[in-house]
């Protein structure tokens, strides 16, 4: 088939330019990362999976324990804590942000993780050079601060110049020492200033589907027609229902007239599983008679399309031998849980080198040489092996 004959398909991201906001709009509507994490949260396989690459990333924390331990801004927090949050944004996102606050001299005094989700790129310049990040609490506009809503508009968001330590002197001399707000280290997996998309991106509608079938699932067990049968004596066009109280141990019955919803309603979900219906008619002449029931299980409908998603989800995020433990085609051993973590360890090095490379331009450029000389491995980050737990240096 010529490729001009195959079928053009959707952009993942439309980015727009928002001029009432001075922004790139990430994704059509602006809410691509929101919309990406409900979506995650809504998939038991999809968060399973995320958590897992979030943890690989991770790793053992740095080679060093005095580096871990090394407190980056006022509140205490340690580049251990850093390194935890960044991992979890560039799992999720594609892309992480730490913002850089300098003294007088141009020296980074101290850092701070910055929510992913909530930064934005700011319109490029004449230059095509994209010179500052927009940052806003909730791009939603669901915020709330004393009661009242925080909206998204210019007055509400901070613009904060791009990381770059040579331009930090000129652009404290602009506005003054009190006034700066520093700058914001910006890393996205897809390019320079480029809105990420996530490794998972691609399977976004097998983890909503993912959702849809647990749902189906849910309403079978409790919704569905579940009684063992229903037994047909004779009386009038009354109808009876007789059940067993758990809590009083004993039989009870309750009649209706006419009325069959009542009974449909009764006989449906999980709690009402196994019960005998009573129904009775008015021919004298017929005998008791017993009629088994029978449901439509919708499990087994979608098991080919459960795999299937699973599959899918699994291979997005590098994870076919995990996957394939769970399913039990290689065994379940410690030599083999090893090789898997062996494996994924070296899938998530580069996700390692971004985060590493970040803190070595910063630290460059710090007040202070804590660690003595650095290196490109000064920052590097421990596998994750099996057995261990995260940050044990």
């Amino acid at each position: 088939m010529n490729l001009k004959a195959v079928k053009e398909p959707q952009k993942r991201i439309n980015t727009n330019y928002l001029s009432s906001l001075n922004i790139q709009s990430y994704g059509e509507d602006n809410l691509y990362p929101n919309k990406l994490a409900e979506v995650v949260a809504s998939s038991s396989i999809a968060s399973g999976c995320l958590s897992r690459y979030a943890d690989f990333i991770e790793g053992n924390g740095f080679n060093s324990q005095i580096i871990s331990d090394y407190k980056i801004n006022k509140s205490g927090d340690t580049l251990d804590d850093l390194l935890g949050l960044l991992a979890n944004d560039l799992a999720k996102f594609g892309g992480f942000a730490i913002h850089a606050n300098y003294d007088v001299l141009g020296k980074i005094r101290n850092i701070h993780h910055i929510p992913f989700i909530t930064t934005r790129l700011k319109e490029p310049n004449d230059y095509g050079k994209v010179t500052e990040i927009a940052i806003h609490p909730n791009w939603t506009g669901d915020e709330t601060r004393n009661g009242k809503r925080v909206q998204v508009n210019k007055s509400n968001i901070s613009f904060i110049h791009v990381f770059d330590p040579n331009s930090a002197i000129p652009e404290i001399e602009e506005v003054g020492i009190n006034d700066y707000k520093g700058q914001v280290l910006w890393y996205s997996r897809n390019g320079n200033m480029v809105y990420p998309l996530p490794v998972y991106d691609p399977v976004i509608t097998d983890m909503s589907t993912d959702e849809g079938l647990a749902n189906v699932r849910y309403r079978n067990a409790r919704n569905n027609f579940l009684p063992s049968g229903a037994l047909i004596t004779r009386k009038g066009t009354d109808i009876q229902e007789n059940y067993f109280d758990d809590e009083r141990r004993s039989y009870g019955h309750e009649s209706y007239e006419s009325e069959y919803s009542p009974v449909l309603k009764n006989l449906q979900g999980d709690f009402n599983a196994c019960k005998i219906v009573e129904i009775e008619i008015g021919a004298d002449e017929q005998s008791p008679e017993f009629i088994s029931l029978s449901t439509n299980n919708y499990d087994k409908e979608f098991t080919v399309t459960a795999d299937s998603i699973i599959d899918n989800i699994y291979s997005a995020f590098n994870q076919e031998a995990f996957l394939a433990i769970r399913k039990g085609k290689l065994g379940f051993s410690g030599d083999i849980l090893a090789d898997a973590y062996s494996y994924y360890s070296g899938k998530v090095t580069k996700e390692q080198r971004a985060i590493s490379r970040a803190l070595l331009s910063i630290f460059k450029n710090w007040y202070e040489q804590p660690f003595g000389e650095l290196t490109s491995d000064t920052f590097k980050i421990q596998s994750m092996l099996y057995g261990s737990t995260n940050n044990t240096n």
